[in-house]
C-alpha cells in the first residue's frame, strides 16, 4: 500500500520568526530506511505500532503509537520497524527565531522525542484528510493547524528543558558535541581526526575526555573511531557503487585495515556484505 504526500509552499511567522511548511505524507505501512540526513525538520507521529530510530549513528530511539519523534536538521537517522507501524512524517524549515523566543527552543534540539499526543494525531489527520480532499479553503486550514501544531510541539520541548538539572544539561551538551565531532567521518573527514584535537575542542584534557568516552560509550577515542568509520564504509556499501579501496580512501584507512576491521563488526568481509545487501545505488 502506498503513502500520500501533500506538499505545498506555506509559510507562516510566530515571534518573528519564518517557518516554511513543505509537506506532510502518511505512511500507511513504514518500512525501513538506511542513514540519511537533510537540512530541513522532520516530525514524526506514529499512529499504529513501532518504529525505532537511529540517531546519530548512535542512540536508538523506539516510537510507539501516539508519541511522536522530532528530528532536526543534519542529524543522522535511520529507521527501523519493530511491529508493523504507519504513521505521518512533517517536513519543514526554520529561517531564524529570536533567541528568547518559544520557537528558538527548536533551534537547540537535534532531536526529541515527545510522550503520548492523541490531539497531534488528530490535527495531523485533519491536514491529511484537508489535503487529500481539497475542500474549500483547505490551504486556509492546512495553514493554521501547522501553526497551532508547531507551538504545540515548541511548548513540550521547552517545558522538558525546564525540568532538567544543570547536570543534565551540561551532560546532553557534552555528548551531543562528542557525537558531533566524530560524524565528521560521515563527511569523508574522519582522517583528521585525534584524541587531542576533541580534548581541545572540548576544553578538556585528553585522559579526561577518554574517561567520558569509555563511561558513557565504553570505548576509547580509537575504537570509538574505527567503529564510525565502520558505519561509513556500510552506508557507502549500501548506498554507491564505488570500489572498496575507493571507500576505505573516503574512510581515511587502507583497504587491507577495512577489511579487518568490518569482518570484524559486521562478520562478513565488505565486499560479501555489498554483495547480500545489494539495492538500487546512488
Amino acid at each position: 500500500m502506498g503513502s500520500f504526500a501533500y506538499e505545498a509552499e506555506h509559510t507562516i511567522s510566530i515571534s518573528d520568526a519564518q517557518i516554511d511548511f513543505m509537506h506532510l505524507i502518511y505512511h500507511p505501512n513504514k518500512l525501513f530506511t538506511d542513514n540519511h540526513i537533510h537540512s530541513y525538520y522532520e516530525f514524526h507521529y506514529i499512529t499504529e505500532g513501532t518504529t525505532s530510530y537511529t540517531m546519530n549513528f548512535g542512540e536508538e530511539i523506539p516510537v510507539s503509537a501516539g508519541e511522536w519523534l522530532l528530528i532536526g536538521p543534519d542529524a543522522w537517522h535511520e529507521e527501523s520497524i519493530v511491529a508493523r507501524s504507519s504513521g505521518y512524517v512533517l517536513g519543514f524549515s526554520l529561517d531564524s527565531a529570536q533567541e528568547r523566543s518559544l520557537i528558538s527552543v527548536l533551534l537547540t534540539t537535534p532531536y526529541y522525542k515527545g510522550g503520548l499526543n492523541a490531539d497531534f494525531g488528530e490535527v495531523l489527520s485533519i491536514i491529511y484528510r484537508e489535503s487529500k480532499e481539497e475542500r474549500e479553503e483547505y490551504e486556509t486550514c492546512c495553514k493554521n493547524l501547522f501553526e497551532y501544531l508547531l507551538i504545540q510541539i515548541c511548548r513540550d520541548i521547552s517545558k522538558s528543558e525546564r525540568t532538567k538539572t544543570r547536570k543534565e544539561i551540561k551532560q546532553k551538551n557534552l555528548y551531543e558535541a562528542i557525537d558531533t565531532y566524530f560524524n565528521r567521518v560521515f563527511k569523508s573527514t574522519g582522517q583528521s581526526l585525534c584524541m587531542d584535537d576533541l580534548a581541545s575542542q572540548l576544553h578538556m584534557s585528553p585522559r579526561h575526555v577518554n574517561r567520558i568516552l569509555l563511561s558513557h560509550y565504553g570505548v576509547t577515542f580509537h575504537e570509538k573511531l574505527i567503529a564510525t568509520k565502520m558505519k561509513y564504509a556500510e552506508l557507502l556499501l549500501k548506498t554507491t557503487d564505488r570500489s572498496i579501496k575507493e571507500i576505505s580512501a573516503s574512510c581515511g584507512i587502507t583497504e587491507v585495515c577495512l577489511t579487518k576491521n568490518f569482518k570484524r563488526i559486521y562478520g562478513t568481509t565488505p565486499a560479501k556484505y555489498r554483495k547480500a545487501n545489494e539495492t538500487d545505488t546512488i
